[in-house]
């Protein structure tokens, strides 16, 4: 692990140095689109320290996956502030998400914040491609850094951040669209309302035969 990801992998660096340099993170505009039911499974991917759970409603049953032993042990403490009968339903999976937990879960909707960024295109395809496999998908969000014209410090975090693959919007519509996936909606989400420092590229995504 280099030295930038043991810094930038601590909680409090991820939850809170990082938020104030870039202008804040706002991942209740990323999920909420989602419009999480309460029948849902919900997968999130790379779930961090499971921010997201402070802007999902009720659902059935959350399972975030990570490889991070830290950030999943800052997620449980997360956990615990739930109300119990909201805690009941969460589990954290210190892995990757793989076709047979896809098969397992069989998610309603999935999270991919800050994921696609840090795989090559084959593994892109392989991971969306592999979320097909849930008769139940309805949504998948993603969320990840990228590069637009004259955003000199957009780009230069986009170039800075731990993921060794950011791209141009293009190139992420491309590896959705090619994995079988039809784009609901796409575009430009400032890292909160009004930021016009830093932005990442937000897909809320369907299976294109579901939506054909």
């Amino acid at each position: 692990m280099s030295l930038t990801d043991r810094i930038l992998g601590i909680p409090f660096v991820y939850d809170v140095i990082r938020p104030i340099v870039v202008g804040g993170i706002d991942m209740g505009q990323v999920v909420v689109p989602l419009s999480v039911r309460p029948s849902d499974v919900v997968v999130d991917v790379g779930c961090g320290t499971a921010v997201t759970l402070q802007h999902l409603p009720r659902f059935r049953r959350y399972v975030g996956f990570d490889t991070d032993e830290r950030a999943l042990a800052a997620a449980e403490r997360r956990r615990d502030t739930l109300a119990p009968d909201q805690s009941g339903r969460v589990e954290f999976r210190h892995a990757m998400l793989k076709a047979d937990a896809v098969r397992e879960l069989a998610p309603d909707v999935v999270i991919l914040a800050g994921i696609l960024h840090h795989l090559d295109d084959s593994t892109c395809e392989e991971l969306l491609r592999s979320l097909l496999l849930s008769p139940n998908l309805r949504s998948v969000v993603t969320l990840d850094v990228t590069f637009f014209p004259g955003r000199l410090v957009n780009n230069l975090f986009s170039i800075l951040d731990r993921g060794q693959y950011p791209r141009h919007p293009g190139a992420y519509s491309w590896l959705a669209e090619s994995a079988g996936f039809n784009i609901d909606a796409e575009r430009a989400m400032p890292a909160t309302p009004g930021n016009k420092r830093v932005a990442y590229w937000w897909m809320k995504l369907s299976p294109r035969a579901a939506a054909e």
